[in-house]
């Protein structure tokens, strides 16, 4: 039983430093979704800018900056996808740590 209380309260020490870790990941992520979008914005604006886009009607516009834009899109895409694997571990290490706070409490009132 010792062993079992050791190791719990040796990861309940850690996770606070795990959990602010994940945390500032999840920022550097949302900061990479907004650098990505303002990519995009440019991108469109210099197709616009430049003529690129010059569709007879608002279907082939679109289409056509969707087109343009692929690689930028993909990038915004790439970057929500990394906010959202983030926050989806930083969701399991905050569900860890109460799991782990509630089999201490558990314990304890085994002593």
């Amino acid at each position: 039983m010792k062993n079992i209380k050791d190791d719990l309260m040796r990861e309940l020490a850690e996770l606070p430093t795990q959990i602010e870790a994940a945390e500032e990941r999840l920022i550097v992520r949302h900061n990479a979704v907004q650098v990505a979008k303002e990519v995009l914005t440019n991108k469109e604006d210099q197709a616009i800018l430049e003529g690129l886009i010059d569709g007879k009607n608002a279907e082939i516009r679109a289409a056509q900056m969707r087109q343009y834009t692929s690689e930028a899109r993909k990038m915004v895409q790439d970057a929500e996808n990394g906010v959202t694997k983030t926050r989806v571990q930083l969701t399991r290490l905050n569900n860890r740590m109460a799991a782990l706070k509630a089999i201490a409490g558990l314990l304890k009132g085994a002593d």
